[in-house]
């Protein structure tokens, strides 16, 4: 059966795109277009990995989004869902999250800033959901 991955990003052409080289790849795809809409969209699909931008309604919408949905996940004592930051922020805000930082989040599972190319991207999401 394939993998579901909840993608949410406010950009469409970037959704449309990762769509479509997750489809090609055999996985289930549901799209979110903010932060309220990832929080809505992962309570009823059940993924087993989100991708998620960091910069949606605002700069740190996707840091929001990590925070509540891993505190819901704590209260409910569900299992981990992988996350995976695809994003600009270290190009447009100039902060650079080093190994350091990332493991000091402990909200996301792997950063990757982009652009991203579809043979790095697919190789990062196999290791977290297999």
């Amino acid at each position: 059966m394939p993998k579901t991955i909840l993608i949410i990003d406010d950009d469409k052409d970037f959704q449309n795109a990762i769509r479509t080289i997750l489809i090609k790849a055999n996985f289930n795809c549901i799209q979110a277009y903010s932060f309220k809409q990832g929080l809505a969209a992962v309570s009823t699909s059940k993924p087993d990995l989100i991708i998620l931008d960091v910069m949606m309604e605002d700069i740190s919408a996707g840091f929001r989004f990590m925070r509540q949905f891993r505190n819901q996940e704590k209260q409910e004592k569900k299992a981990t869902i992988p996350i995976l930051i695809v994003s600009n922020f270290q190009n447009i805000t100039g902060i650079i999250l080093n190994d350091q930082m990332k493991t000091h989040l402990r909200l996301v599972d792997k950063f990757i800033e982009k652009p991203i190319e579809p043979e790095v991207l697919l190789e990062n999401i196999n290791k977290l959901i297999n």
